[in-house]
C-alpha cells in the first residue's frame, strides 16, 4: 500500500534539518518518507546509524532508506541496515550500490519484514531474482507498462519472459544514463511531446549526440516522437 501513496523524499548532511523536513511533510499528509544517505560529509557507519535512529525517532511515518553511493560519496553497509531494521517503522531501503554482492548480504541477512527495492533499472531484474521487491525506475516514466510487466513476470517467477523484456529494454536502461540523471528522462519525454524541455541549474540540456542516442532508442522501441 506504501508504495501506491505519497512517498515524500526527506535527506541530507544536517540531520536536524532533515527531520524538520519529516516533520513537515507529516504534516502535509505524506505517507511515507525516502530518506537518501546524507552526502559530500562522508559519515562513519556509526554515524548513519545515529542519522536514520533520529529520524525514526522523530516520526510514525514509516521510512525507506535510499542508498546511493555513486552521487552521496557513502554506502550504507548491510551490517548498519541490520540495525536500522530494529526500527519497526524503517521499512527498507532502495539499494542503488550496484553491488550485486552487498545486495545478496542484505537480502540473506536482514529480516523478511524490510524490503528491498531496486534503485537501477538494469539490476531490478537480477535483483528480483535475488528476492528484492521490486523498483524505484527511472526507465518507467519512459516506458512505464514495459516496466511495470518486467517486475510482475519476476515477481510471480516467470524468469524467461522476464528476461526477454529485460533485453528490449537494455538499450533505453542504458541511454537514460548516458549523462546524469534526469537529463536524458527528461529529453526522452520531451521528445515524446510529454514536457517542456527545462532544466534546474547545475543541470543542462543534454548534447546533441545525447539527443540522437535517446531518439534513436526510442524510434527502435516502436516510441511515437512529437
Amino acid at each position: 500500500m506504501l508504495f501506491r501513496s505519497v512517498l515524500a523524499g526527506a535527506g541530507g548532511n544536517h540531520t536536524a534539518k532533515v527531520r524538520e523536513g519529516i516533520q513537515q511533510m507529516e504534516r502535509m499528509g505524506a505517507d511515507g518518507i525516502l530518506s537518501v544517505t546524507p552526502y559530500y560529509n562522508k559519515p562513519t557507519q556509526e554515524g548513519l546509524y545515529q542519522h536514520y535512529r533520529e529520524l525514526a525517532q522523530s516520526t510514525k511515518l514509516p521510512i525507506l532508506l535510499y542508498n546511493v553511493p555513486g552521487r552521496t560519496g557513502v554506502n550504507l553497509e548491510p551490517r548498519t541496515l541490520l540495525r536500522l531494521s530494529e526500527f519497526p517503522n524503517i521499512i527498507g531501503v532502495k539499494e542503488a550500490s550496484g553491488n550485486i554482492g552487498q545486495i545478496d548480504e542484505i537480502l540473506r541477512t536482514l529480516p523478511e519484514r524490510f524490503r528491498v527495492i531496486s534503485g537501477d533499472d538494469g539490476l531490478t531484474l537480477p535483483m528480483q531474482a535475488l528476492g528484492a521487491t521490486g523498483v524505484i525506475s527511472v526507465v518507467s516514466n519512459v516506458a512505464p507498462r514495459e516496466m511495470t510487466e518486467l517486475v510482475a513476470l519476476a515477481n510471480k517467477g516467470d524468469y524467461a519472459a522476464a528476461r526477454r523484456l529485460h533485453r528490449k529494454l537494455a538499450a533505453l536502461m542504458h541511454v537514460l544514463f548516458i549523462e546524469a540523471n534526469p537529463i536524458p528522462a527528461k529529453y526522452a519525454l520531451h521528445a515524446m511531446g510529454r514536457m517542456e524541455l527545462a532544466f534546474r541549474l547545475p543541470l543542462v540540456p543534454p548534447s546533441a549526440d545525447t539527443q540522437a542516442k535517446v531518439r534513436k532508442v526510442l524510434e527502435d522501441l516502436g516510441i511515437k516522437l512529437s
